[in-house]
């Protein structure tokens, strides 16, 4: 990884691109969509204030498990993404103009509206305007190129380029990637967010943000449970509650494309999973939701952002 990181630093400087404006290339071990802000730069210099993965500590304190509401900037990384004010799926800030979410969410989405998606940080009540929140378009969908179909889910990972760079502040920060191709750590407590369906029974999403603690289960114990749903790839991996003594919760309709993060040794924290799939019925019964496993995708992630960065520059100087 840190051979592959070099080389993307090599590369970039070569370019004429400052690296140390991508901060997070560092890992750790659904009305009218509303004009976009335009706020200034994010600042070039990595600092304490602007590192990947940090939550003020008088959010930390506040978290409530078992589906309930999070405290407003406890994960300033949550991205909603709208159409005409409407829910499509959740996401994730991963770098000042970078969104990862999940492939499904645009495949039946007609490439002439994606000027009228949205995507909003800092958002906590959807039907409210949360002070500070930003509001930006999108001006390219990266859908994995092997993204077989929403009735496979391989390769289920889509990177969005915003307008313009967001202004990082307590409610909006970005999370931390993890290591290239590492394995997702079996029985460990994380969690995953989102405002989607409390219930299949209900057609409405939650209003505020919605938090919920999983438990990261092996491979055999993913592929025994939902097996008999889709199968199950080793680019995936499941996360369940399995206290007894808890409510049985898992992601639902209109999670799709959020966070699974899982807290790391020095307080920070590391995207694991994107919500791609799991039971119809929102039921651990019937299975478990299943996770993007994220690790396998760093080096298409970040191939992606150079890309995009090494167009953008060519197309300023075809205009100079």
């Amino acid at each position: 990884m840190l051979i592959y990181i070099a080389t993307v630093f090599l590369l970039l400087s070569q370019n004429g691109i400052d690296a140390k404006t991508l901060p997070t290339f560092q890992s750790t071990t659904a009305g009218q969509p509303s004009a976009p802000n335009t706020p200034p730069l994010p600042p070039t210099k990595v600092t304490k204030e602007n590192l990947c993965g940090q939550v003020p500590k008088s959010k930390a304190l506040g978290r409530i498990i078992a589906g309930t509401n999070a405290l407003r900037g406890s994960w300033p990384w949550q991205v909603v993404i709208k159409f005409r004010d409407s829910l499509v799926c959740g996401g994730v800030l991963i770098a000042p103009t970078h969104v990862l979410t999940a492939a499904h969410c645009f495949q039946s989405i007609p490439r002439g509206i994606i000027s009228l998606l949205t995507v909003t940080l800092g958002d906590h009540r959807l039907n409210k305007y949360d002070s500070g929140e930003q509001n930006f378009t999108i001006t390219k969908i990266d859908i994995h190129e092997h993204f077989s179909s929403p009735t496979i889910f391989n390769n289920d990972i889509a990177l969005l380029t915003l307008n313009t760079p967001a202004r990082f502040n307590e409610h909006i920060q970005p999370v931390c990637l993890p290591d290239s191709d590492v394995d997702v750590i079996v029985n460990r407590t994380c969690y995953v967010t989102g405002w989607g369906r409390s219930s299949v029974y209900s057609n409405k999403m939650s209003n505020s943000l919605q938090q919920t603690r999983l438990t990261t289960l092996s491979h055999s114990e993913c592929v025994n449970k939902n097996n008999q749903l889709l199968p199950v790839s080793n680019q995936m991996f499941c996360a369940a509650q399995i206290n007894p003594q808890l409510q049985a919760n898992s992601a639902c309709h209109g999670d799709s494309g959020g966070p699974l993060m899982c807290k790391e040794t020095d307080g920070s924290w590391t995207l694991n999973g994107l919500v791609s799939w799991g039971s119809a019925k929102c039921d651990t019964q019937d299975g478990y939701t299943v996770f993007v496993k994220v690790s396998k995708f760093i080096r298409w992630t970040v191939g992606k952002q150079i890309a995009g960065m090494l167009q953008s520059r060519k197309q300023k100087n075809v205009v100079q």
